[in-house]
Formats: C-alpha cells, structure tokens, sequence
C-alpha cells in the first residue's frame, strides 16, 4: 500500500521586514520628507513622528528615507545618516548609551569623545539606577521645552560622575556639529515593539539628546499604542500620554493611507504567488471564485501589509499540512478567515456540517421560517460576528453563500464537481480543512492516485492492492475517489476499470457484507459503462462482452448492462426487425446459468434485468426456461415480470400488471398448466387483503402480488374461454413459431413484449 505524502519542503516565507518595493507608492513621501530636513537651515534639534497603525508600513518609509539620505551623504557629504533601532537592546538599561555611541560613530570613529564613551560605559551601572530610580521625580518635576533638560534639573537627578560624562560628550558632539556643514538624521523604528518601561525609557534618552544642534530625530510609532502606555506608566489618565508626546514631539506626520483596491490588490497578489510557487497554475475559474470570496469575506478588514504578510505566512505553512490534498484556494480562504474574523472560523465547523446538501439544486419555501436550517445556521453565525463586522454583513452573506453553497436559498453544485476539486463544501474533504489530517474512514488522495497508476503498470499488484484497500474503513471513499479520478480522463483509465471488474470477480478474496457489495458494484460498474462510451461506436459492443465475460458476477453484469441500456450501438432493441447481438446471448446466458446454479437473485432491480436479459434471447432459451420452472416455481414467479413495466418511485420499485397482454406474453414462455401451479406453489398464503382483483394498471405490485395477479388473470381467461365469450390466446402464432425454431429473420426478443423498450419507464433499473 502506498504510504501517506510527505509534506513538500517550506519555501521561505514572508519576513517581517520593511519592503523592498514600493507596492503603495510612498517614495515620493520619502523622498519629500528627507528633502525638507537635509534642507533645513535652523539649528534647533527637531523630532519627527512618523504616525501609522503596527504593520501599515512605517519601517519601508524609513528604508526608502535612508536610501535618499544616503544617496546625499555619497554625493553632497552634507548628511549623517543614524539609523537606531531601539528593539535590538529591548531589556538592556544601557539604551542611551547604545544611542549615543551609535550617533558619536558616525560623526567621526576617531575623535577623542569615544574616549568619554569608554568611561561611560564603565558607568552603566550608575546609569541605571538613575534611570530606574528617577522615573517617578522626572514624570512629575519635567516639563521641559523642546530645547531639552534643564542643567538644574540635570544637577539634581544624574549622579555627579555619570552627569560629567554626559555634559562632556553633548558638548564635544554639538561643537563638532556647529563647526561643521553636517545635519545629522537620526532614523528610530521599531518602538511599537519595546516594552512598557522600555518605551518610557527611550523618551527619557531622547530628551537628554534633544538640544543637539542640527541634529533631526525620525521617530516611525503607531502614536495611540505608545501614547496609552506612556499614560498607564504615569498616572493613568489618557490625556498625560498624549501630552507627554507632545513635549518631545515637534512635527506629527502621517503615513500616507493606503487606497483599500490597493490594499486589497497587494493581498491577492502575495497571496496567489504562494499559490503558484506550491503548485501548478491556477485556473481561471479557480481566480475569480477566490477573489469574488475574499473581496466580500476579506478584504475590508486587511488593513496593513503586515496582515497580509501573516495571512500569506499562515497559507503556505497550511499548505505544507496536507500536499495535494485540499484545495489552494479554499486553505487560503480559511487561513485568512482564521486570522481575521477568529470567532466565525470556530462556528464554520458547527454549522455547515448541519445543513442539508444536493447533488443538483433544492429550493427552500420557508427562507423566513425560524426553524428552516438555513436560517437558524445564518443566525449563529452573525450572532459571531463582532459589531464591527456586522456593518458588512449583506457582503459577508453572499460570500459565504458562495463558499458553502448549502447556506444559500438555490443550491445550485455539482456534488462530483466539487468533490472532484477537493473543495471545502463538499462532505467529504470539509473535516480536513479543520483537522489537518486524514480521518480512518479517509483515504489520502495520493493512495489513490498511486493505485490508479500502479494498475497500469502492474495488474496483479494492482489488484492485490486494490483488495486491501476496499478491506478498510475507508472502502468506500477510496471507490468514490477512483471514480473521480477516472472522470478526469476516461480514455487513460481502461486499466483502472479492468482491475476493478478482475476483484469484482474474485470472490473468495474479496469479502464484503451483503449490504455493502451493492454499492461497489453500482461505483465499478458505472466506471466501467463511462469508459465504454468513451470507445467508438465499432468498439463499445466488443468492450463491453469483454467486461462480461471476465467477470464471475453475473449481478455486476446485470449493473452494467443496466448503465449501458440506452446506448442504442450495444443494444439495439429500438431497432425493430434487428437479432439481438452478441452482447444479448452473452448476458442471456449468464443468466440462465445463475438460475440453473441456484443464484436466485433477491432484490427486485436485479430481477428486472436478469428476466428482461432472457426474454431479450428467449429463443435461444426458452426450453431451458421451461423445464427450470417446472423445477424452481420462483423461476416461474420471476418470469411472469418479463412483460411488465418495471417502475421507480420514492415509496420503492415494482411492476405494473394489466392482466391479459401480460398473460399472453408469459404463456409464450410457460405453458399455462405448468405456470398456474407453479405460481401457486411460490406465492406465500393467504392472498394479501388489500390487493383488489381489479387493480388499476397504473399502480406498482410487489413480486407477489403481480404473481396473485397473474393467478387472477388466469382464473378470468379461463372463466371466459369456458363461456366461449374468447378462444385460446394466440401466443402461437406464425411469428412466435418462427421465433421457437430459430428461422425467423430479425426477430425481437418477443412480439410485443415491452413494445422493444428497457424494463423500466424509460429508466432501467438502478
């Protein structure tokens, strides 16, 4: 047996990193921005915030800054380019010292202030406990301007020492900046990312620094995020965060909204390029149903880049889960649902599997009855919805209803369609989506896949596999998916079928319950009908004896006759005036034999076709048919459907018994004598109560009652033919002469007998 897929390797995946393309059109922000400060003449230090939620793209504003200050330090060595980012030291105290070492190595690596910067670093120690300690005195005595610490305030909270090294590094630096045509630009990121205290501390760096000449901080922060942190710090009161930044901060910009189709656009691109890189190509309609999904479902609540880069993260990884097992775009629809709308991911499994499905289309009546199962799923799900997302929820409807089309008014799917394309409406891949695994009553599609070309390959390993697996809990799946498998290209699939009608066959090997053995026979032999369709017209009847004649089973032979019953090239019962060919005697044969072998087949279906079968070539067997009901009286009961039309409905199958037309063509069969005792020896006493004598012909009998009818119309034939109101039914006349001795030219199976049709209401049997 073939083992489970291995998942393919993880590609990589999308970094939480500042973008190297402009996908939103923000250089020119960049660059506009980076021109203004390199460009100002004040020598006043400034602090910029660049203000955006988390992931809406702070950090590549910053990457494109850099790059046009650098792109001015190479060509006009005006410009000192910082980039600090304060995340990289998070739960170190010596912060400020990491920032000025990072600002005095850029000014010049060589200058005599980097041996301050040793002495203090030798003092980090003190300088924690100053700005550990201090916190509560600075909070509350620090208003300061923008201009920076006062040196009173600065005498009282820094220890003697660790002040003397601070004092001697800011004024060598602002000499070095004031005796110099520079402008330094120092770049922070990532603050949204510190902690609590850190936070707080990096803004206390930052006003010891703030009163350095030509010097320009960029601070990128999503402000309402550290604004409440600064505030839960402090005193607790929203408006003290707010205003704590504004003390610090001198201009406020903010990061350039990105147009929602832009947005939305970005995400399917990324997304479909994950698609594509674990996978074959797309197809077309397999895009438009996913975006038509994701524009209702999805994209109005993508609100940065870095959401769409965790969507596309959690996609590929999903992927990797289950290889060629699920559906690409139906995983990436889940994932994004996961992540975004979490408490509708949870009701999904629920609800669907509740909910009524069809293999075509089913109306509902009652869309507004409360307790219609459609309606009741709809209000557990929006019950889940958050109030922001309700605002959507006309959008969210109709996507979902595209989703699982069970939720919708009209359901209107293939159920072998969707099957076939492992979509997560279909029953029989939904739990996979949610469990990441294969269930025992699951089988991998790749195990079928692997038999399917294993029987082309090798035949009898082939079959032994396929014995074992219908062996498994799983049988009837696997079955169901090897007829998906073969609808995909029926003319490479002869193997496959004839592997399939080989373990039909063997008996002794293939062991199943009575109730189950129906069903693969109806799956196999339909594989087998389909594929013989698909030969020509000059082959179909060739291929189809051969499929007969390999097998042992005369019921499987009997199923596929029925699938093959309205292809007028193998028989040719429309035709009046044809012979019955050669697939006819074939199956007549066949089923004599099993009558004769004791094989008394029990389901009404299956006696429907095997009497049809022989009245189709009774001139080849009627003899035989004639001294086997004298032996088996069910033989006889059996035969006297023959003529019948054999009907389907929801309340069952049967047969339709219109007295003397019937009787006739059974005694062409049987001789009456012989027919009425042996009728009386089958049927079970006492005569059912409610089954009138003049029965209406329309109405569908049971097996017994058309055998009491039979005995009825027998009683009537006689009682009229004492009474000379009729002679003897002409059943021998010339035509059925010539049809017993065999020289008849053209000759049906029975003058009259179901008028050259199948024995069903233009059905057949199922």
């Amino acid at each position: 047996m073939s083992s489970a897929p291995a998942a393919q390797p993880s590609q990589e995946y999308l970094p939480d990193q500042a973008a190297k393309v402009d996908h939103f059109e923000r250089r020119d922000f960049a660059r506009r921005l980076a021109d203004t400060i390199v460009k100002r003449r004040q020598e006043e230090c400034l602090t910029v915030s660049i203000v955006g939620s988390w992931g809406s793209g702070k950090s590549t504003v910053l990457d494109m800054m850099t790059e046009e200050l650098d792109t001015r330090t190479a060509d006009e060595g005006t410009c000192l380019l910082v980039n600090f980012n304060p995340w990289k030291y998070s739960g170190q105290d010596t912060l400020l010292y990491h920032l000025f070492e990072a600002m005095v190595k850029r000014i010049d690596p060589d200058l005599k202030v980097l041996t301050t910067w040793q002495n203090m670093k030798r003092n980090a120690s003190k300088a924690r406990k100053w700005l550990s300690a201090g916190g509560g005195a600075m909070s509350h005595a620090y208003m300061p301007g923008s201009g920076g610490v006062t040196s009173g305030l600065l005498n009282a909270i820094l220890p003697e020492e660790f002040k003397a090294h601070v004092d001697e590094l800011k004024v060598q630096t602002a000499d070095h900046l004031k005796g110099s045509n520079l402008r330094m630009v120092v770049l922070l990121d990532d603050v949204d990312r510190l902690e609590a205290e850190e936070i707080l501390l990096l803004f206390r760096s930052l006003k010891l620094v703030a009163d350095l000449p030509n010097t320009t901080f960029v601070i990128a922060m999503d402000e309402d995020h550290v604004s409440q942190i600064i505030c839960r710090q402090l005193d607790g009161r929203p408006e003290t965060g707010r205003k704590y930044l504004e003390k610090i901060i001198n201009v406020r910009l903010k990061l350039p909204i990105i147009p929602p189709e832009v947005l939305e656009e970005y995400a399917l691109e990324k997304l479909f390029k994950v698609w594509k890189d674990s996978s074959s190509a797309i197809l077309p309609e397999d895009s438009s149903r996913v975006r038509s999904i994701f524009s209702r479902l999805h994209a109005p609540f993508v609100r940065t880049p870095r959401t769409v880069k965790a969507i596309a993260n959690a996609f590929q990884f999903a992927l990797g889960m289950l290889v060629d097992e699920l559906h690409p775009g139906d995983v990436l629809l889940l994932e994004a649902t996961r992540l975004l709308h979490p408490q509708l991911y949870e009701k999904i499994p629920e609800v669907i599997p509740t909910l009524p499905t069809s293999d075509g289309f089913e109306i509902f009546d009652t869309l507004e009855d409360r307790h219609e199962p459609r309606h009741q799923a709809w209000e557990i799900l929006a019950g889940c919805l958050t109030e922001e997302v309700r605002a959507y929820k006309t959008s969210i409807q109709d996507a979902l209803e595209v989703w699982f089309p069970q939720l919708g008014s009209i359901i209107t799917y293939d159920a072998e369609y969707i099957r076939r394309r492992q979509f997560i409406c279909s029953p029989d891949y939904f739990w996979r989506y949610f469990s990441m695994g294969i269930q025992k009553k699951d089988v991998h599609d790749a195990r079928v896949r692997g038999w399917c070309a294993l029987a082309e390959r090798e035949p009898a390993k082939a079959d032994a596999s396929l014995t074992e697996h219908l062996s498994k809990p799983y049988a009837r799946v696997f079955l169901k998916k090897v007829k998906n498998f073969c609808e995909t290209d029926w003319t490479a699939r002869q193997a496959v079928i004839l592997s399939l009608v080989r373990v039909t066959s063997q008996k002794p090997a293939f062991q199943q319950s009575e109730d189950w053995r129906p069903s693969f026979w109806r799956t196999s032999a339909e594989l087998a009908a389909e594929w013989v369709r698909t030969l020509t017209k000059e082959d179909r009847v060739m291929a189809a004896l051969e499929l007969v004649k390999r097998t042992e089973d005369v019921d499987w032979n009997m199923t596929l006759g029925d699938y093959l019953r309205n292809d007028d090239s193998i028989y040719n019962f429309k035709q009046l005036g044809q012979s019955p060919g050669k697939l006819d005697e074939e199956m007549a044969e066949q089923s004599l034999a099993a009558y004769e072998n004791g094989k008394i087949p029990e389901s009404n279906v299956m006696i429907c076709f095997r009497v049809w079968c022989l009245y189709r070539h009774l001139s080849a067997v009627k003899k035989r048919l004639e001294e086997l009901a004298k032996q088996e009286p069910i033989v006889a009961l059996h035969l006297v459907t023959g003529p019948c039309t054999f009907s389907r409905s929801v309340q069952g199958t049967g047969w339709q018994w219109e007295g003397m037309k019937e009787l006739t063509k059974v005694e062409h069969v049987i001789p009456r004598a012989i027919l009425k005792i042996k009728l009386q020896e089958a049927l079970p006493e006492p005569r059912p109560a409610n089954l009138g004598r003049n029965a209406p012909d329309s109405e569908i009998h049971t097996l017994q009652e058309v055998g009491w009818l039979c005995l009825d119309t027998i009683a009537e034939a006689e009682k009229l033919e004492a009474a000379g109101a009729i002679g003897p039914f002409p059943v021998h006349s010339q035509r059925a002469r010539d049809a017993d001795s065999g020289e008849a030219e053209g000759v049906e199976y029975l003058e009259g007998a179901q008028d050259g049709t199948p024995p069903e209401d233009g059905r057949g049997p199922a």
